[in-house]
């Protein structure tokens, strides 16, 4: 009895967060948190698109996800948050294949502050170069705020 009161909660909680039939974009993809974010996307019926500068590492995460939901409809596009033609032609690329984008994860961020044997040089704000700081905020926020201007006037 306990079981299916679990069932019927967990079913009403999958349909109302239901993505079947829409389309996420995630920016930053090639990276970790981008393969979790299309991970959990994909889990609840949405279809897809992973971008990145990173060629290499889009292939593997689209290879990754497959691996993980099969058949879902997993699409991978170049992109660079910091270029407004370089997100204008996803988005055109997009419509002219007669989709659109639901759903949009600005995750494209710089940083290389914590490598895999902990902090790397520059990662305290004292060292922190001012070059770094605009790189990051050019990444992070402005584009950020580009990809929600293109995809959120579509």
């Amino acid at each position: 009895m306990a079981e299916d009161a679990v069932d019927e909660v967990a079913s009403k909680v999958t349909s109302r967060f239901s993505m079947i039939g829409r389309t996420a974009l995630i920016t930053g993809s090639a990276g970790v948190l981008g393969r979790q974010h299309a991970a959990a996307l994909l889990e609840v019926g949405a279809s897809v698109v992973l971008t990145d500068i990173d060629v290499d590492g889009l292939g593997a995460a689209r290879d990754e996800l497959e691996d993980s939901f099969g058949d879902a409809e997993i699409r991978t596009m170049l992109m660079d948050v910091t270029n407004i033609e370089s997100i204008r032609g996803v988005a055109d690329n997009l419509g002219g294949e007669g989709g659109r984008v639901d759903a949009l994860v600005n995750n494209a961020a710089l940083d290389a502050k914590v490598g895999g044997d902990g902090l790397t040089e520059g990662s305290r704000l004292e060292e922190f170069s001012v070059e770094q700081w605009d790189a990051d905020l050019a990444v992070g926020l402005t584009g950020a705020f580009l990809c929600s201007q293109v995809f959120g006037a579509r």
